[in-house]
This record gives structure tokens, sequence and C-alpha cells, in this order.
């Protein structure tokens, strides 16, 4: 049998934001993992608002993430843009298939693969690592 609907409590749907900062407190991380409805729209921009507003570089991991709908495409793009605005370093750690999404923005946000090339193919996740840690 087919579901033709979806609970709400379902944990297909599930999402939760993971907060966290390195060692030396210089790069804000946020984790987010399982399913980015539309309805999460709300939930990521104000989630990542609050981190860009540290002025702290910030690395967006989304690597768990299963299902992105355009919203929340949208709303990480366009939080990309307000990183840019305030001059704060916005590095997004993406499946390929979010990444490559993303790279249709201008700006284009600055994404690097799961697998750890950018969306283009180049290999550059240890230099923005290493210059991470170094800030």
């Amino acid at each position: 049998m087919i579901p033709t609907a979806l609970q709400k409590d379902d944990s297909r749907w599930a999402m939760s934001i993971t907060q966290a900062s390195t060692p030396r407190g210089g790069v804000r991380v946020a984790v987010i993992q399982g399913e980015l409805d539309a309805s999460r729209r709300a939930e990521i921009i104000e989630g990542m608002h609050d981190l860009l507003e540290t002025g702290s570089p910030v690395v967006l991991d989304l690597s768990q993430v299963r299902f992105c709908s355009v919203a929340c495409i949208e709303a990480i793009a366009q939080c990309a843009t307000r990183a840019d605005q305030i001059n704060v370093d916005f590095t997004i750690f993406a499946p390929r298939v979010v990444a490559r999404c993303l790279a249709l923005y201008e700006p284009t946000p600055h994404v690097v693969t799961v697998d750890g090339t950018s969306p283009n193919g180049t290999a550059d996740w240890l230099q923005r690592v290493s210059a991470l840690q170094a800030s």
C-alpha cells in the first residue's frame, strides 16, 4: 500500500538544527539534518540569522539532509547573501544535488560538497577549513 499523505509527526520529515563552535570559539557551526520541506523555511532563516549576527565565520553543515525543498534552498541562498552583505565568512557543506541548486544563485554561495569538492569539481575544502581554523 502506498501512503497518500504524510503525518505531521512523521519522523521522515523531522528537522533539527544543532549549533556549536570550534574549540577556539572562532567558527560557528550549524548542523541541519532531516527533511527540509517548505514549512521549515522560516526556521532556517531565523536560526541562521542568529548565527550570522555574531560576526564569527559560519559553517552550515547540510551533509545529513535527505530532502531540501526549493523554498529552503532559497532561504539558504538568502542567508549566504546576508553573510556577504555583513562580511561574515559563510561556508555551506552540502550534498552535491543541493550544491548544484545553490550554484544557480547570484552571488554564488561558497559550497563544498560532501565528497570534498566544490560543485564545479575542484577540491578546495581542506584549504577553506585551514583558513577558518586560523581565524
